[in-house]
């Protein structure tokens, strides 16, 4: 998945 905050928000990437 693509390190983006949206992507974050289901699938946790560099964010965490």
């Amino acid at each position: 998945n693509l390190p983006l905050d949206l992507d974050a928000i289901e699938a946790p990437s560099i964010n965490g």
